[in-house]
Order: structure tokens, then sequence, then C-alpha cells
């Protein structure tokens, strides 16, 4: 069954353990080291805007443009074409139709942190990855033993209100 396979992975409790994030079931990215890193959010979507947001963390919109960034264009970019000096800090923000931002993360303080398009029914699309900041360090935290245990999911009710 789907969910006895998946279901009581955590994506953070998996890192912790040494493993690698499975790529067919969520996209993600990692950045070994502390300091800053860019992610490229491109929109192919010629239809409608998608807003972004990207858990625990806050981060600076450095540069926005037209079309698709490829990865051998954003190599290319010069220093100037990013704005460092005054950048919008969000958590959540708008890529609009066909379109790219550029996003600087802090990667300081590690940790496995969602970003994902804030429509709800684009989550179940597909359209969520994970930031993995600083896996070793993940690795070599102390994770409490009343932490590690997850119910199974059978036990499990379903609560109305």
């Amino acid at each position: 069954m789907y969910m006895d396979k998946f279901a009581l992975r955590p994506n953070a409790l998996a890192v912790h353990k040494g493993l690698s994030l499975n790529e067919s079931i969520i996209a993600h990215t990692v950045f070994a080291g502390s300091g800053g890193a860019d992610i490229v959010i491109n929109n192919r979507d010629a239809t409608i805007d998608h807003p972004y947001h990207l858990h625990g963390k806050a981060f600076d919109i450095v540069a926005r443009g037209q079309g698709v960034l490829s990865a051998d264009s954003y190599a290319a970019l010069p220093p100037s074409y990013f704005n460092t000096s005054n950048p919008l800090r969000r958590d959540t923000f708008v890529v609009p139709r066909a379109s790219y931002a550029i996003i600087r993360i802090p990667t300081d303080e590690p940790g496995v942190f969602a970003l994902h398009c804030h429509m709800g029914w684009h989550l179940v699309h597909g359209k969520m990855g994970a930031v993995v900041i600083q896996p070793k360090a993940i690795q070599d935290l102390e994770i409490p033993q009343a932490a590690l245990h997850v119910r199974p999911i059978n036990s499990w009710s379903l609560m109305t209100i």
C-alpha cells in the first residue's frame, strides 16, 4: 500500500539518518555549506501566476525576468544583475506567468524546509519541493527517542468539529 511505503518517512528524519531524498517522491535541492544560496523558480505556465512559499525562512528576491532561466543562463549572469543592495525580503511571493524569479536564501541554519506553490490544488499535482540545508549538520543532531516515536498510521482517527 502507498501509505505504508511513504507516510511514515519524514524528510528531516531521512536526512538525519544519512539518506538522500528520493527524487521520484519529492523534488529537492541540497546546500551543504553555510552562507547563502540562490534558487531559480521558473513559472512555465503561460496563463496564471503562482504564489510560492518557503517554510521556516525568509529570503531575498534578488532578480526577476521574463521567460525561462536555464542553469547555463543563470551561470552566465553578471553580479550586477542581482539586486543585493535593497532586495525584497519575503517568505511568500508571486512568480508571474511565463517568468522567473531568483531567490537568495540564508544557509546558516541546518534543516529541511518545504518550498511550494500556495495554491492548494497545485500541491496535489506536485508543485512542492524540499530545500535541504547542511545535511551533515542534521546528521550530527541528537534527536530524543521520544521524538522518534511515530504512531502507526492505522491508529490515527479523523476528528469532526
